[in-house]
């Protein structure tokens, strides 16, 4: 608590022992405010962060600390139970609705990245501002504020098109497009045979009325839904295969593992997801970009009913329906959202 008012201060004299003490201080309140957020001490984790702006007002990494502690709270603050939350305030406390606060969060997120691009509007260290910054847009709706974004990313050399909002680019990756032919991709053609043993062991599982979550509901993607429900049953977890879950889908995994490894590798290092999806009838997303342009999407048509239509749309190009038993391949780096019918013939 010394060390904070001295901070706050300007008092530097708790460092003048050692002429390394600013870089050891630097790293040491580093560590602690992520340690901090880690174990939910959001509080203190935050407070940390603006002390180190105080005493660091240009570092970049800061700024992008205190945005990551802010993501790090909404994520918690969307796995609550509580309608509604007491939260502090300047004045004391004051009760919000849950959604409200989050709001709050994103909005104190995007000022954190916001003060990073004035800082650093270009270089390696900018593409983490301007892809955060866009993401929080499109999950609070502001799609043309993050297209926004995507133009100055692009004109700052962040990105090489504006429509590919990622937090994680790669440069000079090709074939660059949208969409790509699932019969080019061998992991597509196993799970297309396999067709019918998915769909056994996804219907048993569902007809159990076993466990189904909002998808992304730790990491904000469940804001994504503009209307209707979007559930999920993750295989993976963190990377790990969740082993609670796998023992109902023994043959799924079986070719996933077998047949699918250069995916699930991928998503072992953290790379992707190995999930089931369901979409109810008049579900649709918000347009978003996916967070990285080195990869590849597939939506694999376990259970698709009459009427599943328009399906994924990417921007400026025709929708392409889901199909039962087959495969659609496509960049979701690039801004796109997805869509069930409303007229359509149930789960989707």
């Amino acid at each position: 608590l010394d060390q904070a008012c001295y901070a706050v201060e300007g008092n530097v004299s708790f460092l003048a022992k050692d002429p390394d003490a600013l870089g050891s201080w630097d790293t040491k309140t580093a560590e602690m405010a992520k340690t901090m957020s880690s174990q939910k001490r959001f509080p203190e984790a935050r407070l940390w962060c603006v002390i180190r702006q105080l005493r660091l007002p240009r570092d970049v990494g800061t700024l992008h600390m205190h945005a990551w502690c802010l993501e790090e709270e909404f994520g918690a603050v969307l796995s609550r139970k509580e309608a509604k939350l007491r939260v502090h305030t300047p004045s004391g406390t004051e009760c919000l609705e849950r959604s409200a606060y989050a709001d709050r969060l994103q909005e104190a997120l995007r000022a954190q990245l916001r003060r990073a691009i004035d800082l650093h509007p270009s270089g390696p260290a900018s593409l983490l501002s301007y892809g955060g910054l866009s993401a929080s847009l499109e999950r609070s709706g502001r799609l043309a504020a993050a297209q926004e974004v995507g133009r100055k990313g692009v004109k700052a050399g962040v990105w090489e098109d504006e429509r590919q909002r990622c937090v994680h680019f790669v440069k000079g990756l090709f074939p660059r497009q949208t969409w790509h032919e699932p019969t080019a991709v061998p992991m597509c053609s196993a799970l297309e045979r396999a067709a019918s043993l998915v769909k056994r062991e996804l219907g048993a599982y569902v007809a159990g009325k076993l466990p189904l979550s909002d998808v992304g509901l730790r990491s904000g993607e469940t804001l994504l839904v503009d209307r209707g429900t979007w559930k999920e049953v993750p295989l993976m977890t963190a990377g790990t295969w969740d082993l609670n879950v796998c023992k109902h889908f023994p043959e799924t995994v079986r070719i996933l593992t077998e047949q699918c490894t250069n995916a699930v590798g991928l998503a072992s290092c953290g790379g992707g997801e190995v999930a089931f999806r369901i979409m109810s009838p008049g579900t649709k997303l918000k347009p978003h970009s996916g967070p990285t342009n080195a990869r590849l999407t597939c939506h694999f048509g376990v259970s698709v009913p009459l009427g599943a239509e328009p399906g994924v749309t990417l921007v400026d190009d025709q929708p392409r329906p889901w199909v039962d038993g087959r495969c659609v391949v496509f960049d979701d780096s690039y801004e796109h959202y997805e869509e069930l019918d409303e007229m359509a013939d149930g789960d989707c």
